[in-house]
């Protein structure tokens, strides 16, 4: 809820967007054109649409579940501990990251190049955040409505690829960890493919996810704090 918050204030404690460093950023890194037409055109806009909105929309469905899953998968405890924890502070990262670079992604500054594309479940939220946001910045008090649009960095991939690299690191089941890597990858692609976030949201949102797995090993003592006298303790696989 307090992160929910945060980023709803966010317009009103940092009013001045970075928007067009970013964009400049894109065009600059795609070699002068817009990283999203590119993709446009290289993979289509028919199937591809359709396959990239389910996998960024499986995100609302993903976050609980694998939560959950995470608490009763093994007997050992500190291992779900380790993944709870991870995802608060990626939350706690990726907020600090929308105050640092407040934005609101290319698809609300650049809504031309994504008219070719057909309408989805994700340009149905994306329609559906950008009203909230509306009403929110009319009238913070006459509406129980949430800002949600930050672009810097992105959430999304910050999140699963904390799941894949968690997974990794614990040695889950050989194709279970690649489906993690793939719907990192995927994941990446959809957002930068639906106008989501910038280019530079994606690493920006992987360096939350290492970071926060880290944070988090320290926290729960799956690592020890320099000079902690706790043994670092051995991670085995699971059954």
């Amino acid at each position: 809820m307090a992160y929910r918050n945060l980023k709803s204030f966010l317009p009103f404690l940092r009013d001045r967007l970075t928007d067009s460093m970013l964009v400049d950023t894109d065009r600059w890194l795609a070699g002068g054109g817009n990283p999203s037409d590119v993709l446009h055109d290289l993979l289509g806009t028919g199937f591809t649409a359709e396959f990239l909105s389910v996998v960024y929309v499986s995100f609302l469905i993903f976050v609980p579940v694998s939560l959950a899953v995470s608490m009763v998968w093994s007997d050992d405890l500190s291992r779900g501990a380790w993944y709870v924890s991870a995802l608060c502070f990626n939350w706690i990262l990726a907020t600090a990251a929308y105050y640092l670079l407040p934005s609101l992604g290319p698809i609300y500054v650049e809504e031309s190049s994504f008219t070719d594309l057909p309408m989805t479940a994700t340009s149905d939220l994306q329609e559906s955040l950008y009203e909230n946001r509306l009403e929110v910045l009319v009238d913070p008090n006459a509406t129980q409505s949430m800002q949600g649009i930050a672009a810097f960095a992105s959430l999304h991939v910050s999140i699963v690829f904390t799941a894949a690299l968690m997974a990794h690191l614990v040695r889950l089941p050989r194709p279970f960890r690649w489906l993690l890597w793939a719907y990192v990858g995927f994941t990446g692609l959809a957002t930068v493919y639906f106008g989501w976030h910038y280019i530079l949201d994606v690493p920006a949102g992987l360096a939350i996810g290492a970071l926060s797995v880290w944070l988090a090993a320290m926290a729960t003592g799956i690592i020890r704090f320099p000079g902690r006298r706790r043994e670092t303790e051995k991670l085995q696989p699971m059954a």
